[in-house]
């Protein structure tokens, strides 16, 4: 009986942190193993709670972009409806930030604004559109291109800076989307009568490095009909 008793005011000492009574040493760490255990245990729950709220985050985030998308094709046939799918764009994006869609809901509403002929809000959203885009993202250059052409051919000012950024992403060996860039820079060249500039460009776009035929890009093939062109 003794024994049971003086286990118990062991065990209950080192739960109660009263180092006197601690008699056994096997206990000493009773406490901070069950804080510990207690600690994992909430982390455990939290992390399950976490994914839980993401999961449904993106559910959520998913379904109302997908309303968008339907909207935004019913506006394709009817330019009257611009406005609407601009404004639930716009609330997607507000209720959705900190989801994964949360760039695409701006980056649709850009190019909304641009149909209706609203550059510079336009470039105000896609500016903001690559600033929450992760740079890990495969569309990323895609749609950073996509932002220089837009500086490029509307901004007040800026221009120099969309063309920069525009020449930048043509000559990057590590961007994936690095011919589109080239088509367009070399175009640009082009369109302003710089022949040999846009020679220059658009032979290093058709001597990237190709596997086979089928799977090359299909700028390349555009370009070397211009270049046919070119003496």
């Amino acid at each position: 009986m003794a024994t049971i008793r003086q286990s118990f005011s062991s065990v209950w000492a080192a739960f109660a942190g009263d180092k006197a009574a601690g008699a056994l040493g096997g206990f000493r760490y009773a406490r901070q193993l069950t804080i510990a255990t207690c600690f994992a245990a909430l982390c455990g729950a939290g992390l399950y709670g976490y994914r839980w709220y993401a999961s449904h985050r993106e559910q959520q985030a998913h379904k109302i972009f997908t309303e968008c998308m339907q909207e935004y094709g019913r506006a394709q046939k009817n330019a009257a409806l611009w406005p609407n799918v601009e404004a639930i764009l716009k609330a997607g994006y507000e209720k959705h930030q900190s989801s994964q869609l949360a760039p695409f809901f701006l980056t649709y509403r850009a190019d909304v604004l641009l149909k209706q002929n609203k550059f510079d809000q336009a470039l105000t959203v896609m500016r903001e559109a690559m600033q929450v885009m992760p740079k890990k993202s495969p569309l990323h250059n895609l749609y950073a291109t996509k932002f220089a052409l837009m500086r490029i051919d509307h901004a007040k000012e800026g221009q120099d800076e969309g063309l920069k950024d525009l020449a930048s992403l043509a000559h990057n060996e590590k961007n994936l989307n690095r011919d589109t860039a080239l088509y367009y820079l070399g175009l640009y060249h082009w369109s302003r009568n710089e022949i040999q500039e846009a020679k220059t460009v658009w032979q290093e776009l058709v001597a990237l490095p190709k596997q086979e035929k089928q799977n090359r890009s299909p700028w390349a093939v555009i370009v070397e009909e211009k270049l046919a062109q070119i003496v």
